[in-house]
């Protein structure tokens, strides 16, 4: 006898089926995989700042990309550096007095040197710079003297120049990484690379190369753990000077793309591990020594040396295979560091865990923003806060 034929639906209804049934297995697998129950803070990564050391049970060596797009208002530095360093060349006289102008309100300074108030624009050149923390050097103050009536204008012409409205631009970075974690320390590399879109075109600019340092512990299974780390971060300022720029699109990022600085920042974090949800605090010390002037050579007179705090806090929901985070952080003003007083920023994400890759996304707003309106880095201000911030990150682990 021979077997009855199976109607043509029927076969494609099987192979439907056993293909459906084969799917779920690997997402079951996939799924199976993550290291839910394994050890305490197993989900515990984050899109800013630090959060708990991993344990060497649940990955030996991480490498990835973090990468994060924005839209800012930036000038073209290049170009107002060339136009500023051109017009120190024409006027060697009076060119000391220029490298003070971006310690000040350059629109006051126009409006005075416009109506011809030679004592008024001497006065204020010399106070504002001394608040910010340049004051006048020996020979600013006697290029200072030089000026007068006569070169007033000739001074508001390089101040229009600080003063360019900004255009349009979108940044981005990327930033690969790679960790060796052992059961007692985590050692992480990570360069740092800027990116730009303005209406000039497109550019890539290397920003700086990161050392970090992490220890740690956990006490207690997974779902009621209570964990501690301790770290510092190290930058090295490798980077080009239109790589400050990113510094302002993600200004928790300044270390990384500040490039005239070389950066140290100690931090710590705890955290609760509960069943389905952890908790991070953590607090960060940044202090960045000037090293580099504005094109890149070993300083001869060093610019004020900056110090701030960071402290944040974020709350991670665990769903086995998917994770969803709430971040804040908040910047405080120590010394010589005006763009960082009283700034706090919002971040939201979700990322998906999947046997040894991890892959997020998030958003990163500013809730609230420095009282000092234009931020600079380096000769130039290149414009404010971006509005939101894009991040995004993959991960591999072993």
């Amino acid at each position: 006898m021979h077997a009855p034929k199976l109607p043509r639906r029927s076969i494609l209804a099987r192979s439907a089926s056993s293909f459906a049934l084969f799917g779920g297995l690997v997402a079951i697998e996939l799924v199976a995989s993550v290291p839910a129950s394994a050890a305490p803070f197993a989900t515990e990564d984050l899109f800013v700042s630090h959060t708990m050391k991993s344990s060497s049970s649940d990955r030996h060596f991480t490498g990835g990309v973090n990468v994060q797009v924005a839209p800012v208002k930036a000038l073209e530095k290049k170009l107002v550096t060339d136009q500023v360093n051109n017009f120190k060349a024409s006027n060697p006289a009076i060119a000391p007095v220029v490298d003070s102008l971006k310690y000040v309100d350059t629109k006051q300074l126009k409006a005075l040197a416009d109506s011809g108030q030679v004592d008024q624009v001497k006065a204020l050149i010399v106070q504002q710079a001394k608040d910010n923390g340049h004051p006048l050097s020996t020979q600013q103050q006697d290029a200072l003297k030089l000026i007068t009536s006569s070169n007033i204008k000739t001074l508001a012409t390089v101040v229009d120049i600080y003063n360019q409205p900004p255009q349009s631009a979108l940044t981005f970075s990327l930033e690969p990484y790679a960790e060796l974690n052992t059961k007692w320390l985590a050692v992480k590399t990570q360069v740092a690379v800027a990116g730009f879109h303005t209406d000039s075109g497109n550019s890539l600019e290397l920003g700086n190369i990161g050392l970090s340092l992490k220890t740690g512990d956990a006490y207690g299974p997974s779902g009621a753990a209570f964990g501690w780390s301790l770290g510092c971060d190290v930058w090295l300022p490798t980077g080009t000077a239109n790589s400050d720029a990113v510094a302002l699109s993600n200004i928790l990022a300044t270390p990384r793309y500040a490039h005239s600085y070389l950066s140290a920042a100690p931090f710590a974090v705890i955290g609760v591990d509960l069943p389905f949800v952890d908790l991070i605090l953590r607090g960060q010390f940044v202090n960045m020594t000037p090293v580099r002037d504005k094109e890149g050579d070993i300083l001869t007179a060093a610019p004020a040396q900056m110090q701030y705090s960071q402290i944040g806090g974020a709350v991670i929901l665990d769903a086995g295979f998917v994770g969803i985070s709430a971040e804040i952080d908040g910047l405080q003003d120590i010394k010589n560091a005006p763009n960082m007083n009283n700034v706090w920023l919002g971040t939201l994400g979700i990322r998906g865990y999947f046997a040894v890759v991890q892959a997020g996304i998030g958003v990163q707003v500013p809730l609230v923003k420095a009282t000092q309106a234009a931020h600079t880095f380096g000769p130039v201000s290149t414009g404010e806060i971006a509005s939101f911030n894009v991040l995004g990150n993959l991960l591999f682990k072993l």
